[in-house]
């Protein structure tokens, strides 16, 4: 099948998958990967591969950009306890936890390790798209806990890859190095573009130039941060957030409805045409399988996925009870949240984008 014929294909299934999630009350993310497998069991489709390199290149930065200029930093500071529990600490967790599972499934340790590290952070764009009707409060801590988890997630598949590679084994010391270092350097580069950004839009009065430059930002921010070794999603969602930050002092208003139709639009089609591409990787996945039977993988596939689920759900719950334990102040009373939001904030937590690419990185 030609480019153009699947570009078509991928919209109107983007656009019919959308529509029938919105009618049915079914999560878009969940039924667009459902349309896409059984698209892929069609002929012409069955042979369509995602590429690593376009999921880096191309959807990643625009849809961790998108999500970091709509979310509030000043938001993020009130609630940076939660975040960084959810964003550093549950990441570590999942890794943990989905590892020492896959190991006594029969899984190989080093090969356990990567698939934690793949499955460990949330998507940025499926959380917006699953979690819309919760608190205010609680949707910042879950966007800003998307676009930040992946930057440890990263580090730690570097070190668990560099495990299967050269065979050795990093103390926690060198792994704290290396996460450091990618997150300042990421910060850094996303500093360093945002506020060049920002000292060039103070001299546009041009709505279309200002929306060209708004569509290079978070491409200038990825590459500077992957040119120095750094974190290239912490560049891009620091950069968003800066100048998420400035835009009402430096941003006319013409050109900040024009940026963000466009990216409301962009990333409404390169996400969901992301979500059906996931999907159609499923039956090539299966039918590369060689060292497992097809049971035996859905299994293992299965019980991985309800050890994800099961991590996230206690911790959410066990962090919201040491939160009420240690602040008892009257004040804090009324943003208490109840057990049913806690949940749906567990359920919130999607696997897309992010960690589609990171195995096939690993080859």
């Amino acid at each position: 099948m030609g480019g153009l014929e699947l570009i078509v294909v991928l919209g109107v299934t983007v656009l019919v998958g959308t529509t029938l999630g919105g009618r049915y009350s079914v999560a878009p993310p969940v039924l667009l990967i459902t349309m896409g497998a059984l698209l892929a069991l069609l002929p012409p489709l069955s042979h369509v591969a995602l590429e690593p390199e376009v999921v880096l290149l191309l959807f990643l930065p625009a849809i961790l950009y998108r999500e970091s200029i709509t979310t509030s930093l000043r938001e993020i500071r009130t609630n940076l306890l939660a975040i960084t529990l959810l964003a550093v600490g549950l990441v570590v967790a999942t890794m943990v936890a989905v590892s020492l599972v896959a190991q006594r499934l029969g899984i190989d340790p080093a090969a356990a390790w990567v698939l934690g590290a793949v499955l460990a952070p949330t998507d940025a764009a499926a959380v917006s798209g699953l979690a819309k009707r919760m608190p205010r409060r609680i949707l910042t801590t879950l966007h800003a806990e998307s676009l930040i988890n992946d930057g440890t997630a990263l580090v730690l598949f570097t070190v668990a890859v560099g495990l299967i590679v050269g065979g050795t084994e990093p103390s926690a010391l060198g792994l704290a190095e290396r996460f450091v270092g990618a997150s300042a350097g990421g910060v850094v580069a996303g500093l360093l573009v945002g506020w060049a950004v920002i000292v060039v839009r103070r001299r546009l009065d041009d709505p279309l130039r200002e929306g060209a430059l708004s569509v290079l930002t978070p491409f200038v921010a990825f590459l500077l941060a992957e040119l120095v070794h750094a974190s290239g999603v912490l560049a891009v969602v620091v950069a968003g957030l800066v100048l998420s930050y400035a835009a009402p002092r430096v941003v006319r208003a013409r050109s900040r409805v024009l940026a963000y139709a466009f990216w409301d639009l962009a990333t409404f089609l390169i996400n969901g045409g992301l979500f059906v591409l996931l999907g159609m990787q499923i039956p090539r996945a299966l039918r590369g399988l060689t060292s497992l039977s097809t049971a035996r993988a859905l299994a293992i596939a299965v019980a991985v996925t309800c050890v994800v689920v099961a991590t996230r759900m206690l911790w959410i719950h066990l962090a919201a009870f040491g939160f009420r334990a240690a602040n008892r102040r009257p004040s804090l009373a009324g943003e208490q949240v109840d057990w049913r939001v806690r949940t749906a904030a567990g359920w919130a937590g999607f696997r897309g984008a992010v960690s589609s690419r990171r195995p096939s990185r690993c080859r």
